[in-house]
């Protein structure tokens, strides 16, 4: 989990944002595979990392799927008025919205690691 939101980060900081300058249809098409294929593990990752932290207490699951959710919900809710923002400062340019995507998964990245460090140890071939 912590490997993928950091290469859709690193994706959207060093291979998206450049091609806001220098455009070109092949690298357009080479970034939404590689980004789809990297935020496609985000997306499916994220409900069986929450159900292994129940550590076989099935009474726990739902609440932990709902903190999950919750939080999902509130970086949705404040995120898009900030990308709104963000979006009206810029005009046509998108650099800004790149910029702050991929600073957030890297962000993310960083706290799922240390969540990560924190359950687990600093051992990376671990079983959590």
């Amino acid at each position: 989990m912590v490997m993928v939101t950091g290469f859709s980060g690193a994706l959207v900081l060093a291979f998206w944002l450049p091609l806001e300058f220098h455009t070109s249809k092949g690298g357009i098409i080479a970034f939404a595979l590689l980004f789809g294929f990297a935020s496609g593990g985000f997306v499916s990752l994220g409900p069986p990392c929450v159900v292994s932290l129940a550590e076989d207490r099935v009474d726990e699951i739902g609440f932990k799927l709902g903190g999950f959710c919750l939080a999902i919900a509130l970086g949705a809710l404040t995120g898009l008025p900030i990308e709104g923002a963000i979006k009206d400062r810029e005009g046509d340019r998108f650099t800004g919205l790149m910029c702050f995507a991929g600073a957030y998964m890297l962000l993310g990245s960083f706290c799922m690691a240390t969540a990560r460090v924190f359950k687990g140890g600093a051992q990376l071939c671990k079983k959590i």
